[in-house]
């Protein structure tokens, strides 16, 4: 009997993706059971974490001479491994109901971006582990991004997706099960956020935060937003008090273009790198987008257009990869990094 086999009999399988923003955790039978922001509440005082996820936000909002947010991930790497362990095990407690029973008969498979180093491997095991799960494994996201979406990864195939989360902009090629090639910008949604704060500051005079920023970017960056206008308040740069502003979605064209024209880059460069063979393997098959940020309007008709590919984005782009994550823990051959706890 293989190791998959035994893992099924003798642990409960979960799938998690920790990204820069957003933790989702799943199982292959029920989905995804958690989905919760990335980030502890840490006492100023004391130093200790005192919540996390939305109770954290919440927690800072009403209270924020106490306490300051961490978002212990970025970009897929752990900043403090502490954080990480205590939070994960929070999160998992919150998603089945704080059964120690079963979460010390956990597998959990998680999700990673491509080109890490075995010090980070070691760090993710070492956190997973230090939560509760008792056996770790590891499935690069572009990879489970595509098994989410039924790709067959293992085929001598060129595949390319291209992760627009949060932190960064990361598109890899796959093919035989592996990466074949990848590449990445630090271009992700806290930028475009960013973006968009200059503008209502260039244009109108206002400072805006970024949950405002991410608001905006939400409500009229969005898929099928195009009709849409959005109130905001701002603090006047040099008076005391709040304005008012209207935004309509045209004014955000000239901001969005500068993010696509990050992605394009991301997608061309990788493009110089592969083989003809592999570019023609994409030219038929597409290249998949997956993330928040795939649903930013226009998006996919621009890549279509400067890369005269098809561009497709995934059927559920903000929980991909976490679903992929579930589906790779029962395959008994797939692309994982295994560190056995």
């Amino acid at each position: 009997m293989g190791w998959i086999h035994l893992r099924k009999l003798f642990f409960k399988e979960i799938g998690v993706d920790m990204g820069s923003a957003y933790t989702r955790i799943g199982t292959k039978e029920r989905g995804i059971v958690l989905c919760e922001p990335t980030v502890v509440a840490v006492q100023l005082e004391s130093g200790r974490p005192a919540a996390i996820g939305r109770e954290a936000l919440e927690l800072i909002r009403y209270a924020p001479e106490q306490y300051k947010s961490v978002y212990p991930v970025k970009n897929g790497l752990i900043t403090d491994c502490s954080l990480v362990s205590q939070m994960t095990k929070g999160f998992l407690r919150k998603a089945f109901a704080g059964k120690d029973g079963l979460m010390h008969s956990m597998a959990g498979t998680f999700s990673v971006p491509c080109e890490l180093s075995d010090q980070d491997y070691a760090a993710w095991e070492y956190c997973a582990t230090m939560s509760g799960i008792r056996k770790v494994r590891f499935v690069e996201e572009s990879l489970a991004a595509a098994l989410s979406e039924g790709w067959d990864v293992y085929r001598p195939y060129g595949r390319m997706a291209v992760s627009l989360g949060a932190g960064d902009i990361r598109a890899a090629v796959m093919t035989f099960s592996g990466i074949a090639a990848c590449g990445r910008r630090e271009a992700g949604g806290a930028y475009l956020d960013g973006l968009i704060a200059k503008y209502i500051s260039d244009t109108y005079g206002l400072q805006v935060s970024s949950l405002t920023a991410e608001r905006i970017k939400l409500a009229l960056g969005a898929q099928g937003c195009g009709e849409a206008e959005m109130h905001i308040l701002g603090k006047p740069q040099e008076q005391n008090g709040a304005r008012e502003v209207l935004l309509h979605p045209a004014e955000m064209a000239g901001v969005l273009q500068m993010m696509y024209e990050e992605i394009l880059a991301v997608i061309l460069q990788l493009f110089s790198e592969i083989s003809p063979e592999l570019l023609s393997d994409i030219a038929q098959e597409g290249i998949l987008l997956y993330g928040g940020n795939a649903l930013l309007y226009g998006l996919q008709a621009y890549l279509q257009e400067k890369t005269e590919l098809p561009v497709r984005i995934a059927e559920n782009p903000l929980q991909a990869v976490a679903k992929g994550a579930c589906i790779a823990g029962y395959c008994d051959t797939h692309p994982l990094q295994s560190w056995m706890a």
